[in-house]
C-alpha cells in the first residue's frame, strides 16, 4: 500500500468512528425526549423513538441491509430530520380534548374577580348582588381660562417675572 493510499483508509476510518459517535450520541438523545414526551403526547413520543432507534449504528446497519439501495449517511440525516419536524407539528396538535367543567344548579364555578378577565355575566351578577356604595359628590368649580397675552394690560404683564414674558412674547 502506498502512503496515499493509507492516508486516504485512515481519514475514511476516522469519517466513520465520528459518524459512529454522533449516530449512538443523538440516536440515545432522541430516545431519552421520546421518554420524557410520552407523557404529554404519545404520538409525538412515538416518532422521536422511531427516530432515535434509527440513528442507533446496529438497527441502521440492519435497515440497510435490507434496503435495495445504499443508505448514506446524508440520507440518514435527512430521515431522523423529517421525524424530528413530524415530532415537532405532533406536538402542537392537540392530542387531549380539553375538558370542559360542567356545573350542577348547587355547584358554583369558582369566582373570578378579576374585571378584565371576567365575562360580562359575571360582572354583572356582581353588581346585582353587592350592595351598592354611598359616593359623596365633590363640586369643583371649572377652571378659570387663562387670559391671553395679546389682551393683558401692561400692569398685569409687569406682574410676571421678565424671563416668563420674554418665554410668552417667543410664543407669540
Amino acid at each position: 500500500m502506498s502512503d496515499q493510499e493509507k492516508i486516504k483508509e485512515n481519514s475514511q476510518n476516522k469519517l466513520e468512528l465520528f459518524y459512529s459517535v454522533c449516530s449512538w450520541l443523538f440516536g440515545v438523545l432522541l430516545m431519552l425526549m421520546s421518554l420524557i414526551m410520552l407523557s404529554s403526547s404519545s404520538l409525538t413520543a412515538l416518532i422521536l423513538l422511531i427516530a432515535g432507534l434509527y440513528l442507533l449504528p446496529p438497527i441502521n446497519k440492519k435497515i440497510a441491509s435490507r434496503a435495495e439501495f445504499k443508505i448514506t449517511p446524508l440520507i440518514s440525516i435527512a430521515v431522523v430530520v423529517v421525524l424530528f419536524i413530524a415530532s415537532l407539528l405532533a406536538t402542537n396538535s392537540p392530542s387531549k380534548p380539553q375538558k370542559k367543567e360542567i356545573y350542577s344548579s348547587t355547584s358554583m364555578p369558582p369566582k373570578n374577580d378579576n374585571p378584565v378577565t371576567s365575562s360580562p355575566k359575571e360582572v354583572e351578577a356582581t353588581l346585582k348582588t353587592e350592595p351598592k356604595k354611598e359616593t359623596t359628590e365633590v363640586k369643583t368649580e371649572p377652571p378659570k381660562p387663562k387670559p391671553e397675552i395679546s389682551k393683558m394690560s401692561e400692569e398685569e404683564l409687569n406682574k410676571f417675572d421678565t424671563n416668563k414674558v420674554m418665554l410668552l412674547e417667543s410664543k407669540l
